[in-house]
Parts: structure tokens; C-alpha cells; sequence
């Protein structure tokens, strides 16, 4: 894994730097008196000399600027954030953070629902599925229209509706995001990490429900989304809602003195006359 230098590379000097090299105004000795640059008559360490027409006194002050801000920060990440994950390079202040982290990639579920057979790698997350599967329980209430959820991030993203707030913006493209969550799981798709790995097969993805779905369509052809209008069933709910739309252009035929629909004109015209008609009552 590379590791974070104290040395940054100076960015913004005239005509680039081709050979990306990096600069320190360091002595390269201990003990050693650094020598004033011919160009510039600077004492930093920077061949201004390098480069095709030199750097200006100004230009100079700029790039020991940016070296010494470059270094400052440099040390600060790696003096505030420690803890390293060896597999993913994700840097962390709280060695309780990075053991956490660290259950992504070993898939480590330490906390178990009482009722179920479901873990998770966060306490947080049991409460969440509790609330949702087996108390029905949902707290978190809009006060805009009174939706009601178990998960505050699914409030949140709700409040879209309302405000159409989306602070968090990607620096790689346009996309902006109601929450810090879901503009991570976005950046992966720049990054290529796919954090959830499948204990059956090689498969990787960027999100647990990729996951999830995964091992229901390859694995064990679980189908739990099933049609209440005919026998069909699905592993994926994205499909049963498209199934269903077939259902909702079948009854394209309304009753209106009641709630029946029909897929054929002739079921509504018969209907019509049994339930509506004084004659056939």
C-alpha cells in the first residue's frame, strides 16, 4: 500500500514538471548549508534552473508557499488519522472506526437479531431491522405530510421532496446527493471499489444489496417478490414492479359507478349490466 509522504509534489509551475518530481526545502544532509539558486537567488531547495525560463521572484514565493502548505497538510493526515486499513487505504482518527471499517472485508457480523436469523456489522443496524421487520415501529415522521419511516436516512431522503435539498456534490462529475452515505456509495463508481464480496463465488460490488441480490438470482434462486394479481414471482423488486405495470394496462377499463376494472371492454359491459342494472338485480 503506498503510504502518504511528507513530501508533496508542487503543482502550478511554469511549463509543468515532466519529470514529477518532488521538492523539500530541507537540507539533503544533515549539517548541510543549502546554496542560493542562480536564478533565483532563493535558498529553498528548488532548482529553479529546471525549468524552460525559470521563476520569477513572485513565482518563487508562490511554489515554497504551496510546498510548505502541501507538507502541513500532508502531516496533519497523517498525525490526525493514524489508523490505517491495510486493504483499502482507508485512514481513520478512532481505532473503534477502523475495526468497524474492517468488517467490510471480512465480513464479520458481529450483532445477531434475537428474533431472526439476521446479523449485522452494526448494532445500529439490528435496531433499524427490528423496527422494520418485526415491531413495525417507524419514529421517524415528516412533518411536511406525515410519512412516516424506521430509518432516518430514508426521512431524509424524503425531505427531498420538500426542499430539494441535495448538499453533498461529487468532485468528479455533477451528481449531488441528500446525504453523505449515498454520495460515498456514488463514488465508488469512479473509484472501481467494490467493498462487498460474496462468500460463494468471486463476485464484487459497491453495495450489500448488489450483494444480496446476487446470491438470490445465482445461488440459491430465491424469488421472494411475489405478484398478487398471478402466480409470478421475482428475486429482483425493480422487476415486479415492472411485471405489475402489466397488470395496471390489462385493467385499462373502469367502472364509473365503482371501483371494478377490466382488461376487456366486454367483462366491463357485463359487469355493468349484473351489478348495475335494475333489470338483472
Amino acid at each position: 500500500m503506498n503510504q502518504p509522504t511528507d513530501v508533496p509534489v508542487v503543482e502550478g509551475l511554469p511549463h509543468g514538471n515532466p519529470e514529477n518530481k518532488t521538492y523539500s526545502d530541507e537540507p539533503k544532509e544533515t549539517g548541510q548549508q543549502q546554496e542560493k539558486d542562480a536564478l533565483c537567488n532563493k535558498t529553498c531547495g528548488i532548482d529553479c534552473g529546471q525549468f524552460d525560463e525559470g521563476v520569477s521572484s513572485e513565482q518563487h514565493s508562490h511554489i515554497q508557499d504551496r510546498s510548505e502548505e502541501g507538507k502541513r497538510l500532508a502531516r496533519k493526515s497523517i498525525t490526525e488519522t493514524p489508523y490505517v486499513c491495510q486493504d483499502c487505504g482507508y485512514r481513520t482518527a478512532y481505532k473503534s472506526h477502523l475495526s468497524r471499517h474492517r468488517r467490510k472485508h471480512t465480513g464479520e457480523k458481529q450483532y445477531k437479531c434475537d428474533r431472526c436469523d439476521y446479523s449485522a456489522t452494526q448494532k445500529c443496524n439490528i435496531d433499524r431491522h427490528v423496527m422494520v421487520k418485526h415491531t413495525g415501529e417507524k419514529p421517524y415522521v415528516c412533518e411536511e405530510c406525515g410519512y412516516s419511516t424506521a430509518n432516518k436516512s430514508n426521512l431524509t431522503q424524503h425531505m427531498i421532496k420538500h426542499t430539494g435539498e441535495t448538499p453533498y456534490m461529487c468532485i468528479e462529475c455533477d451528481y449531488r446527493a441528500v446525504s453523505k452515505s449515498h454520495l460515498s456509495v456514488h463514488m465508488r463508481k469512479h473509484t472501481g471499489e467494490k467493498p462487498y464480496k460474496c462468500d460463494l463465488c468471486d463476485y464484487t460490488a459497491t453495495q450489500k444489496g448488489h450483494i444480496d441480490q446476487h446470491v438470490m438470482i445465482k445461488h440459491t434462486c430465491e424469488k421472494p417478490y411475489r405478484c398478487g394479481e398471478c402466480i409470478y414471482k421475482t428475486a429482483k423488486k425493480a422487476d415486479l414492479y415492472r411485471h405489475m405495470r402489466k397488470h395496471i394496462r390489462e385493467r385499462a377499463y373502469k367502472c364509473d359507478k365503482c371501483d371494478y376494472t377490466a382488461a376487456h371492454k366486454y367483462h366491463l359491459d357485463e359487469h355493468v349490466i349484473i351489478r348495475h342494472t335494475e333489470n338483472c338485480k
